[in-house]
């Protein structure tokens, strides 16, 4: 702040030394025969025609103190108009201008970036792309005319920025700095202010109120991956390398959207440092193979050895997933991998660069999507399904009433609709949830033989179990959410007819996306 302020102190106090001056030529050249400065204002006159460079004549020292005076203020002249000028502007650029420019933004729909780092930059040019006209502003920076891709780029806060702004335009905000914590604390100091919030951060919380949203680049990355990369039915043998959150990621929404058909069994061979998932998620048992306790016949081979020890598992593998914590490390380890041995299964890696002999996949511009981030499609779909479960059950309570774990067990089941459709319509179908795809797939699962219907069925609950499980729910006669225990987390065949019919409503959706 001191810093901020001093050119603005040297500038009072040069202002202040010419009007002391000024008074000191006054009592200098008042009583002087001959003197044209014989009072104070007639030597602020001076004072101003000498640094101004104008000297019209009419008023001039006649003394000889009164005539250094002068000297000093003629070589003092130039230089402190140009500082002042500079000032002057410095002020204006600094404060005022980005204040009239967030002002003439007032009644649009504006996007706020809490920063200009590479994530925010490459979420605010696929706003761009998507819509043109969008009104981006970048927060804390150092004001220019235009910022990334023609962003405004200010020096105010975002709490800031909003107050400016006004309540006639509404007000996005993404709080995107490569701390958490801190985008946290500024998710909610932003609270009480009319925005809705987008917070990144790799926290999850079940009291978040409707206007916030949490995302983190790992889980955009692996909810990315998986939905261009489906699984298929003949995938039989899966094998990850890899370590820290991004692979973590990515198995977790492999286990939690590869339910794609109620006979399908996949081997995941993981190598790695994976203990810390393993210890989040007991369900899956500390001996070999991992077992999941759902309906589904997916193992999971956490290897201690290292991931080249055994090349048999390679040359078996329908797919090979590389993701470390550093790309360098999977650049590395994906060029011995290909250097070295022999496979029949594609690879895959996470890296920003594409090569020509593996899959390249997590690169900024593909992660940092409005969908990816804000999920407005898959938010729809979520409270859709909601609303239709409420209908068909006559049970359960409104999108903004529901706690945060359920609203993310319902986006967990809109996010698997791809792999829904892919069952039902087979694997041709590409599962982008395009309208005809669902009609075409509603309307099949409308006039179902009963075996198809129980295996959609199958499909959903097996799901459905298989999300509570790894968010460590258990079984119990009466429902618990302290406890995380459920009646309905049972193998399916235990459940009865009614609770059956239950997942229902998770397929009835594609009605409802279909119109």
């Amino acid at each position: 702040m001191i810093k901020k302020m001093k050119p603005f102190l040297i500038g009072f106090a040069a202002v202040l030394g010419c009007l002391l001056l000024a008074l000191l030529l006054t009592f200098a050249e008042s009583d002087a025969p001959g003197a044209s400065i014989t009072d104070y204002p007639t030597a602020l006159w001076y004072m101003l025609t000498t640094l101004t460079t104008v000297g019209y004549g009419d008023t001039y020292p006649v003394t000889v103190l009164g005539r250094v005076i002068g000297g000093v203020l003629q070589l003092f002249s130039l230089g402190l108009l140009v500082f002042l000028m500079g000032l002057l502007f410095t002020a204006l650029r600094g404060r005022l201008l980005p204040r009239l420019r967030i002002k003439r933004t007032a009644r649009k729909k504006a996007y706020i970036f809490s920063c200009a780092n590479e994530a925010a930059v490459a979420l605010s040019e696929n706003l761009r792309k998507e819509q043109p006209h969008a009104c981006l502003i970048f927060a804390e920076q150092k004001m220019s005319e235009t910022g990334p891709e023609h962003g405004l780029s200010v020096p105010f806060s975002p709490s800031e920025i909003i107050k400016l702004r006004g309540k006639r335009g509404e007000n996005v905000v993404f709080c995107m700095g490569e701390n958490p914590l801190e985008n946290e604390a500024l998710s909610s100091s932003l609270l009480e202010l009319p925005c809705r919030i987008y917070c990144m951060t790799d926290h999850e919380s079940d009291l978040l109120p409707a206007s916030v949203s949490l995302f983190d680049k790992d889980t955009c990355r692996a909810r990315l991956y998986w939905h261009n990369y489906p699984l298929r039915k003949s995938d039989e043998r899966i094998v990850l390398i890899g370590e820290g959150k991004a692979a973590e990621a990515l198995l977790l929404q492999a286990l939690l959207n590869n339910v794609i058909a109620p006979d399908n069994a996949v081997r995941y061979d993981i190598f790695g440092k994976f203990g810390h998932f393993r210890r989040n998620h007991p369900v899956l048992n500390q001996g070999f193979p991992a077992t999941i306790a759902d309906d589904s016949h997916d193992e999971l081979y956490f290897h201690e050895e290292p991931w080249n020890q055994d090349p048999s598992i390679l040359m078996d593998a329908d797919r090979i997933i590389l993701c470390f914590r550093e790309e360098r490390d999977t650049a590395d380890y994906t060029a011995a991998l290909l250097k070295y041995f022999p496979m029949k299964g594609a690879v895959h890696a996470c890296l920003s660069i594409s090569h020509k002999d593996v899959v390249s996949f997590g690169n900024n511009k593909e992660i940092f999507t409005p969908e990816l981030v804000m999920r407005t499609g898959l938010d729809r779909i979520a409270r859709e399904m909601n609303e239709i479960y409420q209908k068909s059950t006559g049970a359960g309570v409104s999108w903004e009433e529901l706690p945060g774990f359920l609203r993310r067990s319902n986006m967990a089941s809109a996010d698997h609709i791809g792999a829904k459709i892919r069952f039902i319509l087979g694997e041709s179908a590409d599962g982008t949830r395009l309208k005809e795809q669902c009609a075409e797939a509603y309307n099949k699962f409308e006039n179902a033989s009963p075996e198809l219907r129980e295996n959609c069925r199958r499909i959903e609950h097996t799901r459905w179990l298989r999300f509570h499980l790894m968010n460590n729910w258990s079984y119990a006669p009466v429902r618990d959410n302290q406890k995380r225990q459920h009646p309905l987390m049972l193998p399916f065949d235990d459940l009865t007819p009614e609770d059956q019919a239950k997942d229902d409503y998770a397929w009835e959706l594609l009605r409802a996306l279909s119109q």
